[in-house]
C-alpha cells in the first residue's frame, strides 16, 4: 500500500500530520480535530483540503501509519454544523 501520512515532527517522529497520501492523491490537511495515544502509538483526526476526514493512527513498533477514510455526519438542526460523532469507516 503506498498511502502515507507527511508530518511535522519537532522532537519524535510522528508529529502533526500534514499531508496524506491516499489512492494517488496527496490531500494537505487543514484541521486537526482530535489527537490521543495509545499503547500501539499515537491517533489523530484530521480533515483534508477536500473535506475529507481521515483517522491517522501511527503504529510505532510496526513504524507504520494505519489510514482510515471517516464520514462526517451534519446535524438535522444546522447542515453546516458537522460532526465528527458518530462516524463510521467508509471503506
Amino acid at each position: 500500500m503506498n498511502d502515507q501520512v507527511e508530518c511535522r515532527s519537532d522532537q519524535d517522529y510522528a508529529g502533526r500530520p500534514l499531508a496524506v497520501h491516499w489512492q494517488g492523491q496527496r490531500l494537505a490537511v487543514t484541521r486537526l480535530i482530535d489527537t490521543w495515544r495509545s499503547p500501539q502509538g499515537k491517533g489523530y483526526l484530521v480533515q483534508t483540503e477536500d473535506d475529507h476526514l481521515f483517522e491517522l493512527v501511527y503504529l510505532e513498533l510496526e513504524d507504520r501509519w494505519e489510514i482510515s477514510q471517516r464520514q462526517m455526519i451534519a446535524t438535522s438542526k444546522n447542515p453546516k454544523n458537522l460532526s465528527t460523532h458518530p462516524f463510521r469507516n467508509t471503506q
